[in-house]
């Protein structure tokens, strides 16, 4: 088994996304006790609670924090869909959006 080297942890993605805060900002910011940010930080398993409110405070991507995979930020996830979408699944979906608002907007 080939163990994950630094840029593959979830606690170097902690330290990306939070830079110099304090276990303890972190931890007000997160419902969670500054000790157990701490050993998050430094490579413990994080538990789903910390991961969901470190997400919704910042901002961050759950599925970034947990994989490295797509945007850091989640503002920045319908962009990079977008820019990495095959051209004809962005067509399919700009039809099914304008059939969708054409069936709610006309009269019944």
């Amino acid at each position: 088994m080939n163990p994950m080297n630094n840029e593959q942890t979830i606690a170097h993605r902690l330290r990306i996304a939070f830079g110099d805060m304090t276990y303890k900002q972190l931890g007000e910011l997160t419902d969670t006790h500054p000790e157990t940010v701490r050993r998050y930080m430094n490579g413990y398993a994080p538990s789903s609670s910390f991961l969901a409110n470190a997400s919704t405070q910042f901002g961050i991507s759950g599925d970034w924090l947990l994989s490295g995979r797509g945007p850091m930020l989640s503002q920045d996830i319908t962009k990079h869909v977008i820019e990495n979408a095959e051209p004809q699944t962005l067509m399919n979906a700009v039809t099914q959006h304008f059939l969708n608002v054409s069936e709610t907007t006309s009269p019944h």
